[in-house]
Order: C-alpha cells, then sequence, then structure tokens
C-alpha cells in the first residue's frame, strides 16, 4: 500500500516536475500571477511547496546574513598542466609572469592554475632532473 503510493506520487512528480519548474522559470512570462496548478496535481504541489517553504526557513535560520567573500579568477592557459613537462621548460616561465602580471593588471584576485594527475608523478618525467624542476 504505502510502496504503490510512494510510485504513484513519484511518477506523477516524474511527469509533473518539468511543468512546473518550466512554468516557474520560464523569463518571458508577462503573467502577473501564476497559472492555477491543475487539480490532479494540487495535492503534489503544496507537497513540494511545503518542502521548499521549510527548506528555505532552515537556510534563513543558519544565515547571518553576511555574504561570502568572492574572488574573481582566471584560467591560467599558459600555466596549464595539459602541456606536460613543457610546462616546467624555463623559458615559459616567462611567459607565465607576463601573464600574471596582465591578469593582476585586470584586477582579477587569484588564478587557476590546472595541474591534471601525471604532473605531479614522478615516473611521468623523464628524469630526476625533469622532475625536480
Amino acid at each position: 500500500m504505502i510502496y504503490s503510493s510512494i510510485l504513484r506520487a513519484s511518477t506523477r512528480l516524474r511527469l509533473c516536475l518539468p511543468v512546473i519548474l518550466m512554468s516557474a522559470l520560464h523569463p518571458f512570462c508577462k503573467a502577473a500571477t501564476p497559472p492555477p496548478v491543475p487539480a490532479t496535481f494540487q495535492d503534489l504541489y503544496t507537497e513540494l511547496d511545503n518542502y521548499l517553504t521549510s527548506f528555505n526557513a532552515t537556510l534563513n535560520s543558519s544565515w547571518n546574513g553576511s555574504k561570502y567573500p568572492v574572488l574573481y579568477t582566471a584560467n591560467s592557459l599558459v600555466a596549464n598542466g595539459n602541456a606536460g613537462p613543457q610546462l616546467v621548460n624555463p623559458l615559459d616561465f616567462k611567459e607565465v609572469q607576463l601573464e600574471l602580471q596582465g591578469f593582476k593588471a585586470m584586477g582579477y584576485q587569484a588564478v587557476m592554475i590546472e595541474l591534471p594527475f601525471p604532473m605531479l608523478y614522478e615516473p611521468f618525467f623523464s628524469s630526476q632532473a625533469q622532475y625536480q624542476q
């Protein structure tokens, strides 16, 4: 009995949720009030609305109102681990410095440098000296 009602509710949710979300999130909707929920989905709509209201209250009770600090970042294209061992080439270091100076001049506060798996794995490099660089 409980399983069949859960199955019915999940089936209705799967069929109804895209419609609810699309009508709620449609940016070009000019109606001042949303259209009424069809009677078939009213109980499901009420249940979802109660869950969302409860979740929103939980979030608001835990938040002190201060905004989290944001650092605007740039993604370094020169200092990218996908270049492989070429990344540790001393000539490329000058390019990295120029790129960082450019980011600083543009007002970026942080830089993201991608270092995928093999860049920190010693056997990836051909010699110990190359790994130490």
